[in-house]
């Protein structure tokens, strides 16, 4: 009797670790130091505010790429009032819940982001994310890459106010930031 539960007991852990290694997310190697080839980039990718997919090496003849999670989004909506550099811009939502980034998300970037001229990636898969390597999604981060010679380098990471998606930005702040 003894002998059984002990073997049951044991199973039980192993069935346990097992579902456990099979279930682990995918872990995502830091790239920092590294320059990604933008060939090793998804070949299609979603265009929110055009509502379209395009080529990869149509949108990476860029000069920078800016990745933007969620507080980010919301301040780098008049990016093009301050710059005059070409930006393409990314929507890092891929840890966003599926019904949140079908009926939420979706729609308030598009709203975000119609009179923009730059070009945001709507990121709702996480294929961007993983492939550049990046590990901190931070809700108020953004990650800047330069593009140069087909490769994506990264140059600095920043941090805007936290929550300025729900509650809001000033002019002033924005202004500061960007």
């Amino acid at each position: 009797m003894i002998k059984n539960s002990i073997k049951v007991v044991i199973l039980g852990i192993v069935g346990f670790f097992l579902l456990v290694y099979l279930t682990a997310p995918e872990q995502i190697q830091n790239k920092k130091d590294l320059q990604i080839a933008i060939s090793s980039l998804p070949e299609y990718l979603q265009i929110s505010n055009e509502d379209k997919y395009l080529k990869t090496n149509e949108l990476f003849s860029n000069d920078y790429l800016i990745v933007l999670n969620d507080d980010a989004i919301a301040v780098f909506n008049e990016l093009d009032k301050y710059s005059d550099k070409k930006i393409v811009l990314a929507a890092n939502i891929s840890k966003a819940p599926w019904l949140i980034k079908k009926l939420g998300v979706s729609n308030e970037i598009n709203r975000l982001y119609e009179n923009s001229k730059y070009k945001l990636i709507f990121d709702e898969s996480g294929d961007l994310v993983k492939t550049i390597g990046l590990t901190d999604v931070s809700q108020n981060a953004y990650n800047i890459y330069k593009i140069q010679n087909g490769k994506l380098s990264f140059q600095s990471r920043g941090l805007v106010k936290k929550n300025a998606l729900q509650e809001g930005i000033t002019k002033e702040e924005k202004e500061k930031l960007l």
